[in-house]
């Protein structure tokens, strides 16, 4: 895709960025390899919460799994409805959402056409509107938000770009939640991930000081927002990724190489 990509086009029914043959699924590790399944750090039934903030949840409202079943695909289904359960962000608790891959330095004009990519752990399809996205000033005032419907199911990635007003490559963002934040070249930076009450997902700080057009990759060994945490998960995108009049690397949609 081009430069000049239709913005409007984006989100409504969008529920991961495909490989090109039609398939979106994206295959984790073994649980064995993360020693952390999907979901499990973030809804342990006692209200306390991993990954990167180790924050909690109040559940004080009640059961969130209230009305619901699993079917035997492993959907969470609303036992009224038989229907799958679309949770919001303001559903989610830290480890539900995780940034797998960050492209922070690409060739567009203004670094505009920064990118995230992000995976949904739990068991139900999740709409991103009105995720916000911060830098490691947790700036309310220079954040982002995901301003449309964006649904992504469980264990699929979007890709959400800071804007596609110069977008140089061939594969479409899912969503926009820019013009801010715009990530830091010159000194250590990282993402944040928050619904309005709380932090859920952050990456560790980037020491950046990469090459341009690389994007920061996190090893498909360790997809969990507490191994996301550690710089050690982390490594520069080998995969070319065809963009304009410069290579760049990354691999968005895709099952990210073992660091």
């Amino acid at each position: 895709m081009g430069p000049g990509l239709d913005e409007s086009s984006m989100g409504g029914s969008t529920t991961g960025v495909g490989d090109g043959d039609g398939d979106t699924g994206l295959v984790l590790p073994d649980e064995e390899s993360t020693g952390v399944e999907p979901g499990e750090a973030s809804r342990d039934g006692d209200g306390e919460s991993g990954g990167s903030t180790g924050g909690s949840f109040d559940d004080s409202t009640g059961d969130d799994d209230a009305g619901e079943s699993s079917s035997s695909t492993g959907e969470v289904l609303d036992s009224t409805t038989g229907h799958d359960v679309v949770l919001s962000v303001h559903d989610l608790v830290p480890g539900d959402l995780v940034v797998t891959e960050v492209m922070w330095n690409p060739h567009c004009l203004g670094d505009d056409c920064e990118w995230i990519e992000i995976l949904n752990t739990t068991e139900s399809t999740v709409n991103l509107l009105d995720l916000y996205v911060q830098d490691s000033d947790y700036n309310a005032g220079n954040q982002g938000r995901v301003t449309v419907d964006l649904l992504v199911e469980s264990g699929q990635v979007v890709v959400v770009a800071r804007s596609t007003g110069t977008w140089p490559y061939l594969f479409a963002a899912d969503a926009v939640y820019g013009p801010n934040p715009g990530l830091n070249n010159g000194s250590p930076d990282r993402v944040v991930l928050r619904n309005a009450a709380e932090i859920l997902d952050e990456t560790s700080s980037f020491d950046l000081d990469g090459e341009e057009g690389v994007a920061w990759s996190l090893s498909a060994t360790h997809f969990d927002a507490a191994s996301n945490d550690a710089s050690a998960h982390w490594c520069d995108a080998t995969t070319e990724l065809e963009a304009g009049f410069y290579p760049e690397y990354g691999t968005p949609g895709a099952l990210n190489p073992a660091c």
